[in-house]
Parts: C-alpha cells; sequence; structure tokens
C-alpha cells in the first residue's frame, strides 16, 4: 500500500495556528499566550466539546470546511498537531 503525500499550504497553516490561538485565548479564558507547541489537553484545559467548537469556530472564521472524519484525538496533543491536520484536511467553503 502506498500513502499519498500530503501537500501543507504554509500560507494556510500560519492561518489556522493564529486564529487557533486567538480562539483559544478567548474560549478557555487563558491568560497566557497560545503557541504551536500549547498542549491542548493538559496545558491549556480544553475539553472534547470544546474541541468541537473550537473546529466549528475555525471553519466559520477561515471559510473553509475541515473533514474531521480521520481525526484521532490521541494524535492531536499540541497545537501544531491540530493546525497540521486542519491545514491537510480542509477544503474551501
Amino acid at each position: 500500500m502506498v500513502e499519498r503525500e500530503i501537500t501543507v499550504d504554509a500560507s494556510l497553516r500560519q492561518q489556522v495556528v493564529s486564529t487557533m490561538a486567538n480562539l483559544l485565548v478567548r474560549m478557555l479564558r487563558l491568560e497566557q499566550p497560545v503557541t504551536e507547541g500549547s498542549k491542548l489537553e493538559d496545558e491549556l484545559g480544553m475539553s472534547s466539546s470544546q474541541g468541537v467548537q473550537l473546529i466549528l469556530d475555525l471553519e466559520r472564521d477561515l471559510s473553509i470546511m475541515i473533514d474531521v472524519e480521520d481525526l484521532d484525538q490521541d494524535e492531536m496533543v499540541t497545537v501544531g498537531d491540530l493546525a497540521d491536520y486542519i491545514t491537510a484536511h480542509a477544503t474551501p467553503q
């Protein structure tokens, strides 16, 4: 079986990281800044329901649709991990 190579749009990824950081600060009422290395659950305290809301807000704010079919919560540890997934699985609305 051959794995297909996923091309990541660096500009979109940066928009995703920036937008996600802003949304997380507001959503979780954080005092500290959010970085790509911030751990979503362990460090920021994000719950699974807040994760769903984050995805919906990102879709709205970035005018994209995110395919969450293959989203494995265990693989999405940091903001950067989730940004990589979203960038690879997003389509314009």
